[in-house]
Formats: structure tokens, C-alpha cells, sequence
């Protein structure tokens, strides 16, 4: 059998507009509740034939019309530093959510505001968190949100203008779209449930994408070339994170970018004869020196690729 709509409501509540200050000669045809009235003398209840004092009687039925237009209004109890909770009672706090009380709460212990609680004593029982993030929030690297729950706009997009950040696969894909820049977004759940967040910033004007650090798509269209003599290494100090290419278009046999302490970053060899380009690319962050050498004949250079965002 489906359950009837309610046609029903509260009146109102009772003895709300009563006077609360009774004089020692109260006025025949004035309201007056008893608001001092004490718990014990509420739980006793009125004596057979004992006249009752109206006072008492608007009090008491004050209280519980009160509640019940409370729970009538909200579906559940807002939260109260005069209620004894006990472990698994719900109560509505302040700040919208509901939370299940996980020990005793109350006047007869301890009470405690669940707003104010770190969760060992109430519980979020919809744990989910509406987080805003707009262009003034930096976000660098990979942040991870639990129980983050992102909402859309009117247009059907999410809300979102983080600054660039490492973009990866994952399971949704979101975006938005500003009047210069595109933004696309992943979130990509990990094992242990947690929700991460990565984002990518990809210029409408070029098409490259970034990341915080620099390292993404090279400025192929500014490439700065250096003039290499066969046999000769050069060093150079890097004035922006770039990607650096050696490149012999004639007959090549050996080429390396080494750092300045002697490791070798990327390197190629071949037998002489055998290839007319020989090549290695190695990227290269901004203010690290590096010693480039190539050994071969015809057209012998060193490119330089900045990094757009670098």
C-alpha cells in the first residue's frame, strides 16, 4: 500500500505569543507559561484533583508542539547541547549535516558539537564534501580529495580553473572552458578508494599542454639552433627548462649530452658508415649546465625546445 502524502500540519505552536514573566497577580484573560519549569516537576506530572496552573499546562504543551514543528520542518533533530545522545541517535548540526553519535554526548557526560568534533565521538553519516577551487587556488602536482564530490554549472561543466598540473588517464573526464584557455581534468580512483584529482591546462592559442614543473609540450616553433664543430664538445647552461636535441644530417657516428659532473644524460652511437643521422635528445631544467658533443660530417647542430609554461 503506497504512503499517503501528508494533508496535515501543526496549527501552530501552542502558548508561543504566552508571557513568560508571570506577576504575583496574574491578569484574568493574559496567556502566561511557566518557563523555569523543571524537569522533575514536568516528570511527576499533576496530582489527582490538584487544580493545575494553565501557566504549567502552556509550558508543557509548548514544548511538545515545539519539537514537533522542529521535526515537522527539518525531518530530524537539530543538534543540542541539552539532549543526552546515546551511541547510534542522529542529530542534525549546525552546518547542514547529519551525524550519528558514536559514544554518549550530552548534559550527563560531555557535550559535544558535531561541527567541532575530529570524529571520535560523531560521525558524518554522508560523508560526501563540496570543495570549490577557482583560479586564485594553486594546485601543484597531483592533489588527492577524499570524498570529494564535484558539482556542475549551468552549462553542464564542472566549475573548475585550476593552474596547470600533470594531466593522466583516468575514469572522468571534465572540463573548463574559459574566453583564452581550455582546462581538461581527470579524477582517477585509487585502491584504497580515494578520490585523485589532476588536471591539465592546454592553451587554445597553441595547443600545448603544460604542467607546474615545466616539463610538457616543446616550443618547436621558437627553437633556438647553436652551430656544433665535429669532434668539439660546447657546454651550456639552460636559461629556461627545454628540451635539447643534437642532430648531424650528414653522416653521424657519435653524439651525448653529459652533465657538467660527467654522468651522461642521453647518448647514441653508431658504426661509421651505417647512418646518415645520428641524434640524441635529452630534457634539460632551467639553470643546469650541460656538455654537448657530436662527432661526424655535414650539417652538425644543437637545438634548443622551450617548454611552453617553462
Amino acid at each position: 500500500m503506497p504512503i499517503e502524502n501528508r494533508t496535515t500540519t501543526i496549527t501552530g505552536v501552542f502558548a508561543d505569543s504566552a508571557s513568560t514573566t508571570i506577576p504575583v497577580t496574574p491578569v484574568s484573560g493574559v496567556s502566561y507559561r511557566n518557563a523555569s519549569l523543571t524537569q522533575a516537576e514536568a516528570e511527576s506530572g499533576w496530582k489527582y484533583k490538584n487544580i493545575v496552573d494553565s501557566a504549567d499546562v502552556n509550558q508543557v504543551l509548548y514544548e511538545a508542539t515545539k519539537m514537533l514543528k522542529i521535526l515537522e520542518t527539518y525531518g530530524i533533530l537539530p543538534w543540542s547541547d541539552l539532549t543526552d545522545y546515546q551511541p547510534g541517535s542522529f542529530c542534525l548540526a549546525s552546518n547542514g549535516w547529519i551525524y550519528r553519535a558514536l559514544v554518549a554526548s550530552g548534559p550527563s557526560t560531555t557535550a559535544i558539537d558535531p561541527t567541532t568534533d575530529d570524529g571520535t565521538n560523531w560521525e558524518n553519516y554522508f560523508p560526501i564534501r563540496f570543495v570549490t577551487v577557482d583560479s586564485s587556488q594553486v594546485i601543484g602536482g597531483n592533489k588527492t580529495f577524499t570524498g570529494v564530490f564535484f558539482i556542475s554549472n549551468t552549462n553542464g561543466c564542472l566549475e573548475l580553473k585550476p593552474t596547470e598540473s600533470q594531466n593522466t588517464g583516468g575514469i572522468i573526464d571534465f572540463h573548463y572552458a574559459g574566453a583564452d584557455t581550455n582546462y581538461t581534468s581527470r579524477i582517477i580512483e585509487d585502491e584504497s578508494g580515494a578520490l585523485n584529482f589532476k588536471c591539465s591546462k592546454i592553451k587554445a592559442d597553441t595547443g600545448a599542454m603544460n604542467s607546474v614543473t615545466g616539463w610538457g609540450m616543446p616550443n618547436y616553433a621558437s627553437a633556438v639552433s647553436i652551430s656544433m664543430t665535429s669532434g668539439t664538445a660546447k657546454s651550456f647552461t639552460a636559461t629556461s627548462n627545454c628540451l635539447v636535441t643534437i642532430l648531424v644530417s650528414g653522416n653521424g657516428t657519435q653524439s651525448y649530452i653529459n652533465s657538467t659532473s660527467g654522468g651522461t644524460i642521453s647518448r647514441s652511437d653508431v658504426a661509421s658508415g651505417v647512418a646518415t643521422i645520428v641524434s640524441c635528445q635529452a630534457f634539460v631544467k632551467k639553470g643546469d649546465t650541460v656538455r654537448l658533443y657530436v662527432k661526424g660530417t655535414g650539417d652538425i647542430t644543437a637545438r634548443w625546445y622551450p617548454l611552453y609554461g617553462a
